[in-house]
């Protein structure tokens, strides 16, 4: 779909959906052990992959998320930049809360997101949405993220 699809200056609803497939590698991620009970951790990490648009856009995306783990269930909170070909940005502040499986293999997550920024076409976004995904922990092979926005544009 064209880049126009965004482009209104309206109040009008429109939404945002998608999956996101990224990666940590292990030089963008740092692992504290808190200390009080066995078991906790506090994690900082970049996460860097592609977000795959239901309307067929690709955009780069950054994130940037702190998770507090005690023994596989955890909370988390970060920020996420979505780049998009024409140089428009989304950014968004999320947070949320993972499950480690029993066999350890895979975390899954769920959470909320409100978008905090945008520019080019994105500029003056407001909304919100939710995330769930799944993170192959184990094997290192990344994690998967889906998503769904909804947004209006402000004309200021």
């Amino acid at each position: 779909m064209p880049s126009s699809f965004f482009a209104q200056q309206s109040q009008e609803a429109q939404t945002l959906k998608g999956r996101i497939v990224a990666q940590v590698s292990q030089e963008d991620m740092k692992i504290i052990d808190v200390g009080d009970v066995s078991g906790h951790s506090v994690m900082l990490l970049r996460a860097k992959g592609l977000a795959f648009l239901e309307n067929g856009e690709v955009a780069e995306v950054t994130a940037t998320e702190i998770i507090d783990d005690i023994n596989g269930n955890a909370t988390y909170w970060g920020y996420e930049i979505l780049t998009f070909e024409d140089g428009s940005t989304v950014a968004n502040k999320f947070e949320g809360n993972s499950t480690t499986s029993r066999d350890g293999k895979f975390v899954d997550f769920e959470g909320t997101f409100t978008y905090t920024q945008g520019t080019g076409r994105f500029a003056g976004i407001e909304g919100s949405g939710t995330h769930e995904g799944r993170n192959y922990a184990s094997s290192g092979a990344g994690f998967y993220v889906n998503f769904e926005g909804t947004f209006t544009l402000s004309s200021n």
